[in-house]
């Protein structure tokens, strides 16, 4: 069992009460948890914890398996996926090797080293057109 792990119940509760006030009744989250002795992070994420965990049931669907938890390492940004609600989960994203233009990308592998020095070289070579160059003093 995981250090600090709260029981599902405790959770459920916490939600609900967070919930209400702050869907609810509209309360703010940081005025909703002092009213519930918790840190605002907690009510927050109680309280999306539980929308998330009964949002299966308004759409006429079954609880299914406890959400994870928004804003933490298992759900950093968004809703959970919800597999009774979402159905299966979306294929793995393969690596793209296009380019947004359609080139391919080359392989990094069989690159040649760059040869600084001669790249320094370049950057550093004197202008050989200096009509090029009139008009950067008047910036």
């Amino acid at each position: 069992m995981p250090y600090l792990r709260v029981p599902a119940l405790v959770k459920v509760a916490e939600g609900q009460a967070a919930a209400e006030l702050i869907f609810g009744q509209g309360v703010t989250v940081r005025a909703a948890a002092e009213l519930l002795g918790m840190s605002a992070t907690t009510c927050w994420r109680r309280a999306w914890w539980f929308m998330d965990r009964t949002l299966p049931l308004a759409y006429g669907r079954p609880l299914g398996p406890l959400p994870p938890q928004r804003g933490t390492s298992a759900c950093p940004r968004g809703r959970p996926w919800i597999p009774t609600l979402d159905g299966q989960p979306p294929p793995a994203k393969r690596p793209r090797t296009v380019h947004r233009d359609g080139e391919d990308m080359p392989d990094v592998d069989a690159l040649e080293p760059l040869d600084m020095v001669a790249l320094m070289e370049a950057i550093n070579a004197p202008y050989d057109d200096p009509e090029d160059l009139e008009g950067l003093d008047d910036v």
